[in-house]
């Protein structure tokens, strides 16, 4: 798949969720062979772009205000942390209060009018958040009026 680069706000902290596939939505323009996401303050992206499958190449970013990178962010999964029902411990274990992007998965749903979407999803957390949130839903409501807006144009 197309390589990509997704740039985030310094202060960002929560879920971020790609719908793919929406003629209503903005085109992720490709720099230097990679597809560069700019994730608004509030997560979501409406994108025209097709959802790619294949091996993953991604890269995370926090920015500043003027979209420069300013540091690295970490792919983190839940095998990176010890808790009482690890068999293996993992003597690397990351500090819990690191923040870090933890991917979700792809999948489908629709809006509250049954129409259909492909989405992506992502968090940026810290372990000790991410255990505490309910990230296995997108936030329906801003999807659903995102989607109408979008949708009606």
């Amino acid at each position: 798949m197309t390589p990509e680069t997704f740039l985030i706000p310094k202060d960002f902290r929560g879920q971020i969720t790609l719908i793919y596939n929406e003629p209503c939505g903005q085109t992720v323009p490709k720099v230097d062979g990679r597809l560069i996401y700019k994730i608004p303050d509030n997560g979501v992206m409406i994108l025209t772009n097709k959802f790619e499958t294949g091996i993953i190449d991604q890269e995370y970013y926090f920015v500043d205000n003027n979209w420069n990178k300013i540091g690295k962010i970490p792919e983190l999964i839940q095998q990176d942390f010890n808790e009482d029902y690890t068999l293996e411990k993992n003597k690397n274990e990351p500090p819990r209060n690191k923040v870090g992007i933890f991917l979700l998965g792809t999948a489908s749903g629709s809006t509250a009018m049954n129409e259909n979407y492909e989405f992506h999803m992502m968090a940026v957390t810290s372990w000790d958040n991410f255990r505490v949130q309910d990230y296995g839903g997108i936030p329906d409501k801003l999807i659903d009026s995102l989607l109408f807006e979008c949708r009606k144009k």
